[in-house]
């Protein structure tokens, strides 16, 4: 047991000065800026589809009710009608209010949606797209709520006899403190993603804004990434990435 200690002192001792001659000596000249490094660590939770930002609330759809529970033990928090059938509820990044749409129609789903304040239980319309809501994302300061809607196989038949395109669903950005819509598109794909595993690779199921709602981030599985300037939408940039790291 002393001699292993003895070792490891006189290992420390080498390694003292051997470590100040590595900072003293000029070495490899690095090129790049510190303050524009890129950080791969979460900052923050990304929103997910009725679980709060914490993880201490759910919200659960049932048809024309959405019932807020506490995931530690069940308990009722919240509790409101709807006026059709709800879906994809989402918190905020505060958790203070609760984002969802309302869908009508039977053949073909036109989705209204609603911002809700969980204390005061005051709810605002914040806009509508056509097609089954995905997924919600509120801008990292709350003043963005971005949306994507998948149409359904009678819906999708609408805009290619009319346009000649096969759309697949809606993607829009909403200006919550204004309450007014900012950009709205459509992203094209097979009308079929319901029961086609090959064309749900082509839903853009993960949207992202960041901070100030200025970019968005749309990716599918099938690797591709659009990435928007909310202000000037003709300013994107796409690229596919693997969706899967390869094997060494």
């Amino acid at each position: 047991m002393r001699s292993q200690l003895a070792l490891l002192g006189l290992i420390a001792l080498i390694a003292i000065p051997c470590s100040k001659s590595l900072a003293e000596e000029s070495g490899p000249e690095f090129r790049y800026d510190l303050s524009q490094t890129l950080n791969f660590e979460a900052t923050k939770t990304p929103a997910r589809p009725g679980v709060s930002p914490d993880g201490t609330m759910r919200a659960v759809v049932d048809f024309k009710m959405i019932r807020v529970l506490s995931v530690a033990d069940g308990k009722l928090l919240h509790e409101f009608a709807t006026p059709n059938r709800a879906m994809s509820p989402t918190f905020s990044a505060d958790q203070k209010r609760l984002v969802y749409a309302d869908c009508t129609g039977n053949l073909a789903c036109k989705s209204t949606v609603y911002l809700r304040d969980l204390e005061t239980g005051k709810e605002a319309t914040v806009g509508d797209c056509y097609g089954i809501t995905l997924r919600f994302a509120f801008s990292g300061d709350g003043k963005r709520l971005a949306m994507v809607s998948m149409y359904g196989p009678i819906l999708a038949l609408i805009p290619k006899q009319r346009f000649g395109k096969q759309v697949a669903g809606e993607i829009a950005i909403f200006d919550l403190e204004n309450n007014r819509e900012l950009f709205h598109t459509a992203y094209q794909g097979p009308g079929n993603a319901v029961e086609n595993e090959a064309a749900r690779q082509l839903l853009p199921i993960e949207i992202t804004l960041n901070d100030d709602g200025s970019t968005l981030l749309v990716a599918a599985p099938s690797g591709v990434v659009h990435v928007l300037d909310i202000d000037q939408p003709h300013k994107r940039f796409s690229a596919t990435v693997p969706k899967k790291f390869p094997k060494e």
